[in-house]
């Protein structure tokens, strides 16, 4: 328990900037390869990792005045990160009060020690800092680990959305909690 504790301590969190695109571009292809390339289509993989992830949309997600992209970092090391958007940037309007949690990934490699719950703790903070009432997030429904780390932290399910993978039609529940 104590060398968890350690860990936990190690991480910081800290804001992506315009000058980091290159090393964001790479986490966010790698943590999203490495969590769906077993369940999915090679092709649809590529494409939607080439298209959501190219340097010009990032550049684009980063000028948003409602949205923040937030890397977790170990020794230096970036080992995760996390995407939120809040006001009209959210990718569902159906809770205007709430942040969205658009993505959390953590590298494989650093999974299972306190990372994600970092990233999320962090996302509390910011939401209470914005006077949000709620969090919420889409997860695909055959990612039974991310289900089962939402439902841990005390996230419902609120409805269910269409995510587009390459050209395969998915279908991500939303999932909701009060702060």
């Amino acid at each position: 328990k104590l060398k968890s504790s350690e860990e936990k301590m190690t991480i910081q969190i800290r804001n992506v900037t315009t000058a980091d695109l290159e090393e964001l571009q790479k986490i966010c292809r790698l943590t999203f390869a490495a969590t769906f390339d077993q369940d999915n289509d090679p092709a649809d993989l590529q494409k939607y990792l080439d298209e959501a992830y190219n340097i010009e949309v990032l550049r684009q997600e980063l000028a948003q005045e409602q949205s923040a992209y937030f890397f977790a970092l170990k020794d230096s090391q970036i080992v995760g990160y996390l995407k939120l958007n809040w006001g009209h940037a959210q990718s569902e309007l159906d809770w205007p009060q709430a942040l969205e949690i658009q993505r959390i990934y953590v590298h494989p490699e650093y999974q299972k020690q306190g990372i994600g719950q970092a990233l999320f703790d962090f996302a509390l903070k910011y939401a209470h800092d914005l006077a949000c009432e709620g969090i919420w997030l889409g997860v695909w429904e055959h990612n039974k680990n991310a289900l089962g780390f939402y439902r841990h932290l005390g996230f419902k399910q609120a409805g269910a959305h269409t995510f587009v993978l390459g050209n395969d039609r998915q279908t991500d529940l939303l999932m909701y909690r009060d702060i």
